[in-house]
């Protein structure tokens, strides 16, 4: 993380925080940068792109996305799929 950190001329705090997912991972040059520092070439990454996209399903993306939301969001979340689910007779 340090070496690529150096190499890209960015933190190795914000390299973390991507490798992790906490950031999107950069687009156009900057992802080039990326992919020439860590050794992968570009069809390479795409093909690992497209095999991830399809293996995620929709409650992978609401897990991703329901910390982002403002704690009274998230309640409305909740007391919306509370609901749903007692129509449906779920307990």
């Amino acid at each position: 993380m340090r070496a690529a950190s150096g190499l890209l001329g960015i933190s190795d705090s914000t390299i973390s925080h991507i490798e992790n997912g906490r950031m999107d991972v950069p687009s156009g040059n900057k992802l080039k940068r990326f992919l020439k520092v860590y050794g992968v070439g570009e069809k390479s990454f795409q093909e690992k792109v497209k095999n991830f996209s399809e293996l995620r399903s929709e409650q992978d993306d609401l897990f991703e996305l329901i910390p982002k939301l403002q704690k009274r969001d998230r309640r409305v979340l909740l007391n919306l799929t509370k609901s749903m689910l007692e129509n449906k007779g779920v307990d």
